[in-house]
């Protein structure tokens, strides 16, 4: 059994999500509940659990309150939120679980699934200092964290010049010339990444702050870093759109 703790402010929710696990994940083990920053710092270092499911909002502050005080996280957490897109995104670029309130046992299952293959995952204390960042950082400034099979990266949004597809794969080309190689398609990077990307080609999601130029009748963005990328004809009016609501 896996050693659960629930940090929610709302006794009902708290109650509903208990429910939901004891169907849906019969190897998690709620040992108790937590509705406060304060409580919930003395609940985990009670039970020292396995997985923490952290409501966002709580009685005296946020999650991310109660994650700075820990010495050390060496627990899975999942992240219960009603928050906007441009919070979800830290959690995508973190690569830390959430769901969405109202909560749905699907996404329960599945997360809970995915939490016990990789409960071996020694990253968590490194995902959640940049889950903290990223919650203070404003759009541009947020990192992101690339996987590979030797190392994880963690790459402000503002020196990613451009990703490239490569069938399963995707490169990501930094401003200082590198290129990291990730193991995930560019169409799951397109739905996470702001809207200062703009997938010019089937090929090519552009960071629009690195053009210089468009070529309208070659149909070709030129980079700051002199590279020339395709823009397919039928994309072309919304990138020059993109580009002129950039600029303001």
């Amino acid at each position: 059994m896996y050693k659960v703790v629930i940090i929610e402010d709302d006794p009902e929710l708290a109650l509903t999500l208990e429910n939901i696990l004891k169907k849906e994940a019969p190897l998690f083990e709620v040992l108790g509940t937590a509705p406060s920053v304060k409580e919930g710092e003395r609940l985990i270092k009670e039970v020292e659990p396995d997985i923490a499911f952290c409501d966002v909002e709580l009685e005296d502050g946020l999650s991310f309150d109660l994650l700075e005080k820990l010495p050390e996280i060496n627990f899975e957490i999942v992240f219960v939120t009603a928050y906007s897109k441009y919070a979800v995104q830290a959690f995508h670029y973190s690569a830390i679980d959430f769901v969405v309130k109202p909560i749905d046992p699907d996404d329960i299952r599945r997360v809970s699934e995915k939490i016990v293959k990789s409960l071996s995952d020694k990253s968590i204390q490194e995902r959640i200092k940049n889950l903290l960042y990223n919650n203070k950082a404003n759009e541009q400034d947020q990192r992101i964290m690339l996987q590979t099979a030797s190392s994880v990266y963690y790459v402000p949004l503002k020196e990613v010049v451009r990703c490239e597809s490569d069938v399963n794969y995707t490169s990501f080309l930094l401003s200082d010339g590198r290129s990291v190689l990730v193991s995930k398609t560019m169409g799951e990077f397109e739905k996470i990444l702001p809207s200062f990307f703009f997938r010019a080609h089937r090929s090519h999601l552009v960071n629009l702050h690195f053009v210089v130029e468009v070529k309208k009748r070659q149909g070709l963005a030129v980079l700051s870093n002199n590279e020339k990328i395709e823009i397919s004809v039928r994309k072309k009016d919304a990138f020059l759109q993109a580009m002129k609501n950039l600029c303001g």
